[in-house]
């Protein structure tokens, strides 16, 4: 599957690396240009701006951001959303808060391009098992099941809901792995049922607490 990256921040790089190692073809944007020659050096497409990056990605495109949440992650689907099409795919990889998550989604739901929520988990017991739990669209996850199965094996992601619980159920179980919180119940249970319902128990196993 062809996919692309914005932004490099963090774990981006061996996201791309994994990504193109299973056999995806991928192609990267950011606005640093030693970093795209870094990209380069291993052996990945670059593009230097979004038009460019967009236009050689064949529709359906399936975008994952790794840029940081805020304001440059507004700016940054602002311009991008220009250059996609219906049914188009963005991958929020951020760790945003929900409620910004929810609004990003009903904007871009506007032009009918899906926006799903995906937060990055790391098993305590074992730094290189990567899991996600992901929001949003289930069609359009399942679309993009092939990427989560191939960087992070089968049953690695769980499916928590509407957009917006994706980065709620990975903000809760980051924070119980700080320790800032010592209940997963209590955690998901303070939720606001009028944003999104989930699934206390799947969730718990899931995440293996």
């Amino acid at each position: 599957m062809q996919i692309g990256l914005i932004g490099f921040e963090g774990t981006a790089l061996n996201l791309a690396l994994d990504l193109q190692a299973h056999g995806h073809d991928v192609i990267v944007y950011d606005h640093d240009e030693t970093t795209l020659q870094t990209i380069q050096e291993q052996g990945i497409a670059t593009a230097t701006s979004l038009k460019v990056f967009s236009e050689s990605i064949v529709s359906k495109r399936v975008i994952w951001v790794t840029i940081p949440t805020g304001e440059l992650l507004d700016q940054i689907l602002i311009l991008l959303k220009g250059y996609l099409s219906v049914s188009d795919i963005i991958i929020d990889g951020s760790d945003s808060f929900y409620s910004d998550t929810i609004r990003r989604s009903r904007e871009l739901q506007s032009y009918q391009i899906d926006y799903l929520d995906c937060s990055i988990l790391y098993n305590s017991n074992d730094a290189f098992q990567t899991r996600f739990v992901i929001g949003g669209n289930r069609f359009a996850l399942n679309y993009c099941e092939a990427i989560f199965n191939a960087i992070a094996g089968t049953g690695a992601y769980l499916y928590c809901g509407r957009s917006g619980s994706g980065h709620y159920v990975g903000m809760v179980a980051k924070a119980i792995q700080a320790g800032t919180i010592t209940s997963l119940q209590e955690g998901l249970s303070a939720h606001h049922s009028d944003d999104f319902t989930l699934d206390t128990e799947k969730i718990a196993n899931f995440l293996n607490v």
